[in-house]
């Protein structure tokens, strides 16, 4: 039914009768009742039933339609890397069940056993993933409420970013055998680029002349705020992409493994790999690069809004996180006051 207008109307015999406008069409159904109190609450009962009712469909055929309509949206590795895995999760733990029989209880079973497994901020990152989803599915009408608006994530210790000294990078560096990764490890630490942006980083986005890379989107990648951006080269970034580009490898790809795309699983194996003879904690990753290029900053007196921008951040709120490194600043800041 397509009820477009609702209203009681009392009989000349004294029943009230719930009239309706049904597609063009008028309906009288009988409240059976003399009394308009009662009238009312027929109104109400017959409103709520005529609303439309979400269709029913299992979490894994949602998850279908999800991926694509929603993951055109969604950079590759996000989604197959994240989302793809949040739903195996969410179906092992919870079952494979129509959306609206999903609890705010299911949601909480759920954190509990999955930090039994990983990490609580891993546990978070899926959270946010799956509410997404969710939100997504009450948009589309398919759910009427979404059980993780109930539930909050996990509480994560704040915890400051992974970055090497420039003693731990040098061990490092000299660590790598191949040529290759000597580079890209180079890069990385002096531009503050992500490892995606490295990937998919293209000869036609490199600017030696006027010392600017230019990282857009493109069919096979997005960017992680969806913006394009410009990272500036310092003297050492641009030698060091000069010296590649002089050696004319035949790929449009600025780095590249027998001239296809970097692999990501393959770049943090390469990473631990050099890591344990350069003598530096299990906790770093190839994205303690990035940490480190804006630890450095700030330490060498670089303000938290330059880095924000040298980084690309969103949100300023990102990157204060860095701001405890330029602690030493601020007490010069407070002294600068006081009283006779």
């Amino acid at each position: 039914m397509n009820i477009t207008s609702l209203f009681l109307f009392k009989h000349s015999y004294g029943y009230w009768y719930v009239v309706y406008n049904d597609g063009g069409r008028r309906g009288w159904k009988s409240t059976k009742s003399r009394k308009k109190r009662e009238a009312l609450l027929f109104l109400t009962e017959f409103r709520e039933a005529m609303k439309p009712k979400p269709k029913r469909i299992l979490f894994s055929e949602f998850t279908i339609q999800y991926k694509e309509i929603e993951g055109p949206n969604l950079r590759e590795s996000t989604l197959e890397g994240i989302y793809s895995r949040a739903f195996r999760w969410f179906i092992a733990v919870c079952g494979d069940r129509d959306l609206s029989a999903y609890t705010a209880r299911d949601v909480d079973l759920l954190k509990a056993r999955k930090v039994k497994e990983c990490s609580p901020t891993t546990v978070n990152i899926e959270f946010r993933s799956l509410k997404a989803a969710f939100n997504c599915a009450v948009r589309w009408d398919l759910l009427k409420e979404n059980p993780f608006t109930r539930c909050s994530p996990l509480r994560v210790p704040e915890k400051r970013p992974t970055c090497l000294s420039e003693e731990e990078f040098s061990r490092l560096h000299n660590s790598a055998k191949e040529p290759l990764f000597k580079r890209l490890f180079e890069f990385a630490v002096l531009t503050g680029m992500r490892l995606g942006e490295i990937q998919n980083l293209q000869w036609t986005k490199v600017d030696l002349e006027r010392r600017l890379i230019a990282v857009v989107n493109s069919d096979r990648f997005l960017t992680k705020t969806g913006k394009i951006r410009v990272v500036s080269m310092s003297d050492r970034v641009t030698e060091l992409l000069r010296g590649m580009k002089n050696e004319g490898r035949g790929s449009n790809l600025v780095f590249e493994f027998k001239l296809r795309k970097l692999d990501r699983s393959y770049v943090d194996y390469k990473f631990r790999e050099y890591r344990k003879p350069g003598g530096l904690p299990e906790d770093m990753t190839f994205h303690s690069l990035r940490h480190t290029f804006a630890t450095w900053l700030v330490q060498k007196g670089v303000s938290i809004f330059e880095v924000e921008k040298l980084l690309g951040h969103s949100d300023i709120m990102v990157t204060q996180i860095y701001s405890h490194l330029a602690a030493s600043d601020l007490r010069g800041a407070v002294n600068k006051i006081g009283l006779e």
